[in-house]
């Protein structure tokens, strides 16, 4: 029975770790995001105008010019790859074409 409580408590600290982790982890990418989508608001200025290639190249332009200089920028510029911007398009059109930098980052689990 001891064993029994022993690994169950184990197993539970173990668990709690890892979503505290993840937690944390998601947290750390929320200000990069956001600076990252306000910027690529900034590159298309006709919204309500956007395509999904617009889109694509306004990231990559954005990415490319903060890689180096935001911490973490990399981490979401690396989970923006072709499949994501194909589903964050979709995204942005339920939203009215907004780009709200807290609806998006949220909706890509970072924030």
């Amino acid at each position: 029975m001891k064993h029994y409580l022993a690994a169950l408590l184990l197993v539970s600290v173990v668990a709690i770790s890892m979503a505290m982790v993840m937690h944390d982890a998601k947290n750390l990418l929320c200000s990069p995001c956001k600076f990252i989508f306000k910027e690529v608001a900034k590159e298309l200025p006709e919204a309500d105008k956007i395509t999904e290639e617009a889109l694509k190249v306004a990231i990559d332009v954005v990415c490319k010019r903060f890689l180096g200089g935001i911490p973490l920028a990399k981490d979401v510029c690396e989970k923006l790859g072709d499949d994501a911007v194909g589903e964050l398009y979709k995204f942005i059109l339920k939203e009215g074409k907004k780009i709200n930098p807290d609806s998006i980052c949220k909706h890509l689990d970072m924030c």
